[in-house]
């Protein structure tokens, strides 16, 4: 037998082997968000009628927990400083319990006890006049982070999954 021959058969076998297993490692890992809470809200216009005596305008808030854990004591506060909230509709998809409802003239505040992972919390203000609010979503453990309208356009960990799909076979395949 030729050394040369050995040495090059154990290094494709060891590079296979540690291929191999950083692909079993990436392909079988659960995501990181499944282990904790993830809070992302929308503020949208939704209508806004000016004209007659009264103007009105729907604002739309919505918040989602795309983390793998229920968010605990959940407090969503809208401030609005230019004009005034005349009333507010809420909408749970689980009908998560509401603990605590402030409304104010321009502020209004309300407290979730926990809102469970893929819940989502639409909250409808109908207001004096044009004019979008300020809002803050937070949690025991975590800040609410604003995004763009559409909630399923923001999925960083399945880009990150679907770019693992693609690169270890092809890179695993280059290198055998």
């Amino acid at each position: 037998m030729k050394w040369k021959d050995i040495l090059i058969g154990a290094l494709v076998t060891l590079t296979v082997t540690v291929v191999g297993g950083i692909a079993i490692y990436y392909f079988t890992k659960e995501p990181e968000d499944q282990h904790r809470e993830h809070l992302l809200y929308t503020v949208q216009q939704s209508a806004s009628f000016t004209g007659g005596t009264k103007d009105v305008t729907f604002s739309t808030v919505r918040v989602r927990n795309t983390g793998g854990v229920a968010a605990r004591n959940v407090i969503v506060v809208a401030l609005l400083d230019d004009t005034d909230i005349r009333d507010v509709a809420i909408e749970s998809d689980s009908g998560s319990t509401i603990v605590k409802r402030e409304l104010a003239p321009s502020r209004f505040e309300i407290t979730y006890a926990a809102l469970l992972p893929s819940e989502v919390v639409t909250i409808n203000l109908l207001l004096a006049s044009e004019s979008k609010p300020a809002v803050s979503v937070r949690s025991d453990e975590s800040f609410g982070s604003e995004v763009p309208s559409n909630f399923e356009s923001v999925s960083i960990a399945s880009g990150k999954r679907r770019f693992l799909e693609i690169s270890v076979p092809v890179t695993g395949s280059l290198l055998v």
